[in-house]
């Protein structure tokens, strides 16, 4: 029996892809939060042939990640709480699906959703 604990289990990695997926449905999952800011065009990536996602950025850094994530605010919540929440739920969701030390999680609003009334709808 003390043969099968000293047998190596081998490694596990996880894909960033991965972490960007758990990072997306915790935005969508975070009240006052409307969606996750639309992709930007980057000239560095368009001139070395390189994708780049602008609105999620994970950075590995030894034994833990950063991650810096671009969010569209809902009109009439308090983006400091909202911010704080959504910190909070990915760094417990990164850390708690893939066992992986989340080390900074940087939230940056660039935009705030107004929601439509039916008298706006109408008007357009």
């Amino acid at each position: 029996m003390d043969d099968l604990k000293n047998i190596q289990q081998g490694t596990l990695k996880v894909s960033e892809d991965v972490i960007h997926t758990i990072v997306s449905l915790a935005v969508e999952e975070t009240e006052g939060i409307d969606s996750l800011a639309p992709l930007t065009n980057n000239m560095s990536g368009v001139l070395f042939k390189k994708k780049e996602l602008k609105n999620i950025k994970i950075k590995t850094i030894a034994d833990s990640v950063e991650i810096e994530v671009f969010v569209i605010a809902k009109y009439g919540f308090k983006i400091s709480s909202v911010g704080e929440k959504l910190q909070e739920r990915i760094k417990n969701d990164v850390q708690s699906m893939t066992g992986i030390r989340v080390s900074r999680v940087s939230v940056k609003f660039t935009d705030i959703a107004f929601e439509e009334t039916e008298e706006t709808k109408e008007n357009n």
